[in-house]
Parts: structure tokens; C-alpha cells; sequence
């Protein structure tokens, strides 16, 4: 988070329970999400909420690696 409060849901595609973290811009950490692992941010602070986020390859349309899961409401 770069700036704010937010809550990184995590669910591996498999099912299973998801895992939770509380993430803030006063304790910056590196969060890797691995391939098949759904995932969701969700602003829990009261400002807006900046995160940066990077893939390590272009997303390609035509093999795409996406799939809708709804991990929060």
C-alpha cells in the first residue's frame, strides 16, 4: 500500500479458506501472489487507498490466466 488501509484477501484456486492481511502504508511490505491464487483489495481505511502492483509477464488475451471469483463484497 502506498497510501492508505487496505485488506488482501487471498484464495487458492483449489478452494480452501481464504487468508486475510491487513496491509498499511506505515508498514510497507512486499506481498507475492502466486499463479492460481485468486485474489482482492479491499479499501478498510478511511482515505483512498494506493497500491502498487506488477506482473512479471504481459498479460496475453488470446491464453488468458483470469478467471472471476468474488472474494469480497
Amino acid at each position: 500500500m502506498i497510501r492508505g488501509r487496505g485488506r488482501l484477501v487471498l484464495r487458492p484456486a483449489g478452494g480452501g479458506p481464504p487468508e486475510e492481511f491487513v496491509l498499511d502504508e506505515r508498514r510497507p511490505q512486499v506481498v507475492e501472489v502466486p499463479a492460481g491464487v485468486a485474489h482482492a483489495i479491499q479499501n478498510v481505511g478511511e482515505g483512498p487507498l494506493r497500491v502498487l502492483a506488477y506482473a512479471d509477464r504481459s498479460y496475453d488475451p488470446h491464453d488468458p490466466d483470469t478467471v472471476p471469483v468474488t472474494l469480497v463484497e
